[in-house]
């Protein structure tokens, strides 16, 4: 009798034992998070990012204006006057610069009959807002020194309408240390970005910008509306053609609200944003290393954005393999020529989705999305040069995946599509289409270690047939 129980137990074990001896066999880590930090330390069950019907919030926040114009300082010509005479009356000048104070005194702005040098606009008031000179009639500016390097000014000036310089709710902000900006009410805002030379200019990534705005500690309720845009705002300008960032996120025919925001990176010289609702915000003259960065929520949204020179960059989701995911990045390129540039989602058994874009590709926006368990996304380019791109990345998690533990299933890893508007994209260099769905298999290995509750089961069954023995001797 004990012997047949011996050969039972024997052939039943056999299964957990080869399991527990194949490395493919253990479960990828997990993390947990929390609805209200989503961060890597956080525990809990995990909430997914809520769907918004695009009925639900504003289509359009912030106001379209008549075009207002930002100029650079290093364009004046030493010793001339630049004379502008097709300014409204009412319009403001504001100045962004950190140049040296000496070089500000020795250009003049005058209006009507009012004369002042550019320093006296160089401080921020009392309030942290930027100071401004109010236009009356033929702008005049002056470079007094016939022989001031030009070449070496950094900084801007932005003139605005006389509609823009009127309205309550517009704003302008020139970055120079940290501000915060709020609003605490649920009307539209317009809020104008000035960037200034960085204080601190980091030379550890080659491909770090001379101007950034660092956002970070973004709040808002899911009844208000984010639009960032690259350039200045108006009348024709501020829907989908220049923004690069928002929350809700559009995504076909739903929005997707992300209650937590990676910090943002913005080189630019100048940007704005417009808000619909209650909103909190900082914004800082600051650079963050950014060529491998770590996501620090697992339902999240954050952004990559290319100005000039560039190198690969990573960006690593935290993940929670026991639920599906999504991701994808909204995507706007403007390729320098035939090189790629080259965005790539892949997980860790080695399935990737792609979608590469050149200067053939004729591209404005793309939406690439995938179910695959992206853990990466990795933005590349053969060229050090490839032409400016901005690319908003997301990641949710969804239901639990269905597994049974102590097995090995193949699994379909999801779909990719990439959505082009009004463009044509390539999924492989040589190839061009306007939309493209693949799908990736891969097989995982699921929950089978030798501490996991089947082999527990067969130490327990062993020792059991061992004491019977013995107690048989």
């Amino acid at each position: 009798m004990y012997k047949l129980l011996f050969h039972l137990l024997i052939f039943s074990s056999v299964p957990y034992l080869i399991d527990a001896d194949d490395n493919s066999s253990t479960v990828p880590p997990t993390v947990n998070q929390t609805a209200s930090t989503q961060n890597s330390e956080a525990t809990g069950s995990t909430t997914v990012s809520p769907t918004v019907n695009c009925t639900t919030v504003p289509t359009t926040p912030g106001k379209w204006y008549a075009s207002s114009q930002v100029l650079y300082l290093n364009k004046l010509v030493a010793g001339s006057k630049k004379v502008m005479s097709d300014i409204e009356p009412g319009s403001q000048l504001y100045l962004a610069s950190n140049d040296d104070i000496e070089n500000l005194r020795n250009i003049s702005i005058s209006s009507g009959t009012v004369n002042i040098t550019l320093d006296e606009l160089y401080d921020l008031d009392s309030n942290g807002k930027p100071k401004n000179f109010t236009i009356t009639d033929t702008l005049t500016i002056f470079v007094q020194d016939a022989n001031l390097n030009m070449t070496n000014l950094t900084g801007v000036y932005y003139i605005t309408t006389k509609e823009q310089a009127q309205d309550p709710t517009f704003h302008v902000y020139v970055i120079k240390t940290k501000h915060n900006i709020t609003s605490s009410d649920d009307s539209n805002g317009t809020f104008i970005i000035l960037n200034t030379q960085l204080i601190n200019f980091h030379k550890e990534d080659s491909d770090a910008p001379q101007k950034n705005s660092f956002v970070s500690g973004i709040v808002q309720p899911e009844t208000s509306v984010l639009w960032f845009h690259w350039g200045l705002p108006s009348a024709t300008n501020g829907g989908e053609a220049n923004r690069f960032f928002a929350n809700p996120v559009k995504l076909g025919t739903e929005s997707r609200f992300f209650t937590h925001i990676e910090p943002l990176q913005v080189p630019l010289d100048y940007w704005h944003f417009r808000s619909f609702g209650k909103f909190d915000l900082t914004i800082e003259n600051r650079y963050q290393r950014s060529q491998v960065y770590t996501t620090t929520g697992i339902d999240t949204t954050g952004i990559v954005i290319n100005n000039g020179k560039y190198f690969e960059h990573n960006v690593k989701f935290l993940n929670m393999s026991i639920k599906s995911r999504t991701s994808g990045a909204v995507i706007s390129t403007f390729p320098s020529s035939k090189d790629f540039i080259n965005f790539t989602f892949s997980d860790n058994f080695g399935a990737s989705n792609s979608a590469s874009f050149n200067n053939e590709s004729k591209e404005t926006h793309s939406i690439l999305s995938t179910t695959i368990q992206a853990t990466k996304l990795t933005i590349s380019s053969t060229s050090y040069t490839p032409g400016k791109f901005y690319c908003q990345y997301y990641g949710y998690s969804g239901d639990l995946l269905p597994t049974t533990q102590g097995t090995t299933v193949k699994t379909t890893q999801g779909s990719t599509t990439v959505v082009a508007d009004k463009s044509t994209v390539s999924t492989t260099p040589g190839s061009t289409v306007t939309t493209v769905t693949t799908t990736t298999s891969a097989t995982t290995t699921i929950g089978t270690t030798t501490a996991g509750g089947s082999g527990q089961f067969s130490i327990f069954v062993w020792f059991l047939v061992f004491s019977l023995f013995s107690v048989q001797e």
